[in-house]
Parts: structure tokens; C-alpha cells; sequence
């Protein structure tokens, strides 16, 4: 029989591996603490220390890019359907920021996004679809974000940049075609 060595505890527990954690630097090969009681102590130590925590992954992970991107490949690839169906119910419950991205995505590839915005106005733009599609939801008519003058117009190109964004109709954006319309 082993007692547990935490003041608030002091079980008596058979001997085992069962009720004591292994530690080698002991004389039996046992913790001190039995597996109830180092338990709690962690998570204690998890609740209060979560920032320390935190930056200490965050700085290994920096530190360990490559064996992180090949254990995030290894796990998408042995869990492709539990993957797929996060993507699926994250692209569901943020369609704003989706589209915010799809879109920022596009007018890089055309060229369309200057290097000279600042943060503030990269932030009204993700804003513009947010709120796009909070009026879709407040609504219940799909609302789209649409470039006054159109990325890939004939006569003139347009950026994407905040003052080149409005919000309109689904219908109106279909109807208005790659022209500008007042």
C-alpha cells in the first residue's frame, strides 16, 4: 500500500501503476501524488498559466514549421472526411468571411488590390462582406458585395478598395452584368 503525498489528500492506495503515475527518479518507480490528485494539480496549472502556455506553443510551432505542416498533411490525410465536414460547417457558419476571402483572393490574381492600403481599410473591406451577408441573414434576400467599377471592365479596371464596394441585391448584381452602372 502507497499514501498519496498531497497534503489535501493522503489516500491509501494499492501499489500499482493503476493509482500512481510512473516516475523513475523514485525508488518504487511510482509519483508521489496518485493520478486523481496530479490531475487536478494540472489542470490547475493549465487554467492559470493558459497565456504562458499558449506562447510557449505558439514559439515551438514557429520554431517547427516543417513538422507541423507535415503532421497537418499527415492528419488531413487520414481524416479527409472529418476534415471535409469542419471546412463544410466553419464555411456554413462564417459565409462572410468566405467570401471576403474568395474575393481578396480574386483581385489578387488580377492585380486589383494595391499594396498601399493600410490596415484600417483592409479591415473595412472584410467588413463590407460581413456585412453583406448579415443583411442576407436580417433579410432573407441575398445580398452581394459588388465593385462599382468591375475588376475586369472593358474601357477601365477597377480596385478593390473600400470606396469601390457597395452592397447590393443578388438579382440587381446579376442584372448589372461587368459594366458599371450608377
Amino acid at each position: 500500500m502507497k499514501s498519496c503525498s498531497n497534503k489535501k489528500c493522503e489516500r491509501v492506495n494499492p501499489q500499482s501503476e493503476d493509482r500512481f503515475g510512473k516516475e523513475k527518479s523514485t525508488k518504487d518507480g511510482l509519483s508521489f501524488w496518485c493520478k486523481t490528485c496530479k490531475q487536478l494539480k494540472d489542470e490547475e496549472y493549465r487554467k492559470n498559466n493558459s497565456a504562458k502556455i499558449a506562447a510557449k506553443i505558439a514559439l515551438w510551432q514557429k520554431e517547427n514549421k516543417d513538422k507541423v505542416n507535415a503532421n497537418s498533411f499527415a492528419y488531413r490525410k487520414n481524416n479527409l472526411e472529418k476534415t471535409r465536414l469542419a471546412v463544410r460547417i466553419w464555411t456554413r457558419n462564417n459565409l462572410g468571411k468566405k467570401r471576403e476571402s474568395q474575393a481578396r483572393r480574386i483581385a489578387s490574381k488580377l492585380r486589383a488590390t494595391p499594396n498601399w492600403l493600410t490596415e484600417p481599410q483592409l479591415l473595412e473591406i472584410k467588413a463590407v462582406y460581413l456585412r453583406a451577408h448579415e443583411l442576407t441573414v436580417q433579410t432573407g434576400i441575398p445580398h452581394e458585395v459588388d465593385h462599382i467599377i468591375p475588376l475586369q471592365g472593358k474601357e477601365v479596371r477597377g480596385l478593390h478598395v473600400p470606396w469601390n464596394l457597395r452592397i447590393i441585391t443578388e438579382v440587381e448584381n446579376c442584372s448589372k452584368g461587368n459594366r458599371i452602372v450608377p
